[in-house]
């Protein structure tokens, strides 16, 4: 591993050039003092909400504080950074995956796209991560008029009814603020209707939760057989990249 990342060492020397600021100087939080949700959730509405849904989690605590690896991770974030992150079972890493993806406001200046990609290794994974955006969203003024499908869509492998009808939402409501998917089932539909289907050219932001668990630590490294995980994150990449070189996208 250590081999690994001395010889992409000039990809990670580049981004940070690009940026013209060290990470440290980057971070837009005060690392100084104990961070609070209010810190690091930008729109009020939206912390309150998740506020409310973490009491109602936790017994009715008035007060829930950040993990120590949440601290870390959303002061890093605010820097604009890219993070492996690892955390203790209770540590909160699904909810800040997700809270992270919730917070980040669609530039005007970009075209319609998805927001944020956060990919998972199971359906059950899935259904988890549904149910928190459903409950957070519900704790918002107004959640009677929202529609969930504009703020979150999910896929997964599942009956021949279930695949359809995520394909219909997503052909229905084609921008969603987060998809959630397993790998094996974005790439499903990826091969099937064409890179264009599903609008991850304009990503801001992409989530793995628990990247080890979908792949072989053993023979990550020297495996010719990409994990659908990797096989994925590749082609999102490249996707960003070629972005980047032309305006519009064939």
């Amino acid at each position: 591993l250590k081999g690994y990342i001395d010889e992409n060492m000039h990809l990670i020397e580049s981004y940070n050039k690009n940026h013209k600021l060290s990470l440290s100087k980057r971070v837009r939080v005060n690392i100084d003092k104990e961070l609070t949700w209010f810190d690091v959730v930008p729109a009020r509405s939206l912390c309150e909400a998740l506020l409310r849904y973490l009491s109602k989690r936790n017994s009715g605590m008035k007060s829930i504080a950040l993990t120590q690896f949440q601290q870390r991770f959303f002061a890093l974030m605010s820097g604009n950074s890219s993070i492996v992150a690892k955390g203790p079972s209770g540590s909160g890493r699904s909810l800040t995956l997700l809270t992270s993806a919730l917070s980040l406001r669609r530039p005007k200046s970009k075209r319609p796209g998805i927001n944020s990609l956060l990919i998972v290794k199971s359906n059950a994974l899935v259904f988890q991560y549904e149910s928190i955006i459903k409950e957070i969203v519900s704790e918002m003024r107004g959640a009677d008029k929202m529609n969930i499908k504009k703020i979150a869509q999910f896929l997964y492998r599942g009956t021949p009814e279930e695949e359809r009808q995520q394909e219909e939402d997503l052909e229905n409501l084609q921008t969603p603020h987060i998809l959630v998917t397993t790998p094996q089932r974005l790439l499903d539909i990826l091969s099937s209707h064409g890179m264009d289907f599903v609008k991850i050219h304009n990503l801001l932001y992409i989530g793995v939760d628990d990247f080890t668990s979908m792949i072989d630590e053993e023979l990550y490294l020297e495996s010719s057989v990409k994990a659908p995980v990797v096989t994925l994150l590749d082609f999102v990449m490249k996707l960003q990249d070629l972005k980047k070189k032309q305006k519009d996208l064939n």
